[in-house]
């Protein structure tokens, strides 16, 4: 169990309680990125309104000046005449302005929207849940896939049986979704990062599964960072690459204080 040092909830220590707690962080950030973009629009049409207010305060103050120079005969008809042309000129060209932003902003939607077709954008979908199930037969997860029809459907992946199918459930997807980016982007992919494969007590045979699955990930020229306790059945992923066994413990409690006080710069 873990403890939460804001509230003090107590969590299970799962990969499943901890991949929950990633999708909720990853809702809460584009929760506060999409108002964040809100907000500075909103900011920044404030500020045009402000603009557009001192812009006609300040023709209204030339026009002021115009008609207290002009006896009052001249200020009637200047007033009828040059006031009602300077409003159609004004009105005119905050509708061009209106038009202009609003074509610049389909532009801008369309070009967005346009780097994918649809028809594009649902292969990629099919080609997911096609990757996703392979996975899944070969790690042996009972699992309706048919409930999958794109990466997004993540949260119905937890909590579909035990914890040890669960953590295979969980692996499925995660090595669906690199493959899946590793295809269809043009970065750099970042290595695939697997801490202890053999969580919840895997059957000996379901263990071997996770591992052949893992290492299909190095066919492909990607690289991949397993943390594992020793066991027989790493012998072949030993030699595909550098082997670093750590021996005795990872934390001391005289550095207890030390590490305390740097991490608080980071959370």
């Amino acid at each position: 169990m873990i403890e939460c040092p804001t509230c003090g909830t107590l969590h299970e220590n799962s990969i499943t309680s901890r991949s929950e707690f990633l999708v909720d962080k990853t809702i809460a950030e584009n929760q506060y990125t999409k108002l964040s973009l809100q907000l500075d629009k909103l900011i920044i049409d404030q500020h045009e309104i402000d603009k557009d207010i001192k812009n006609t305060t300040y023709q209204l103050n030339n026009l002021y000046d115009q008609l207290s120079q002009l006896s009052s005969v001249q200020a009637d008809n200047f007033t009828i005449n040059t006031i009602t042309t300077k409003v159609n000129l004004f009105t005119n060209e905050k509708e061009i302005e209106i038009k202009n932003k609003e074509d610049l902003e389909k532009t801008q939607k369309i070009k967005k929207n346009g780097l994918l077709s649809n028809k594009q954008k649902k292969e990629i979908k099919e080609n997911f849940v096609t990757t996703f199930t392979n996975y899944v037969t070969s790690l042996r997860v009972n699992i309706n896939t048919e409930t999958i029809t794109s990466p997004f459907d993540y949260k119905k992946i937890y909590e579909i049986g035990g914890a040890a199918e669960d953590t295979r459930a969980i692996l499925a997807y995660y090595l669906a979704f690199y493959e899946h980016v590793k295809g269809n982007s043009t970065e750099v992919i970042p290595p695939f990062i697997i801490d202890t494969p053999n969580q919840h007590e895997q059957s000996k045979t379901n263990y071997q599964r996770i591992l052949n699955a893992i290492q299909k990930i190095s066919l492909d020229d990607s690289q991949y960072i397993l943390c594992a306790m020793e066991n027989p059945a790493l012998i072949d992923l030993k030699k595909e690459g550098k082997h670093h066994f750590i021996e005795g413990q990872l934390l001391f409690k005289d550095l207890y204080e030390q590490l305390k006080s740097e991490c608080k710069y980071f959370i």
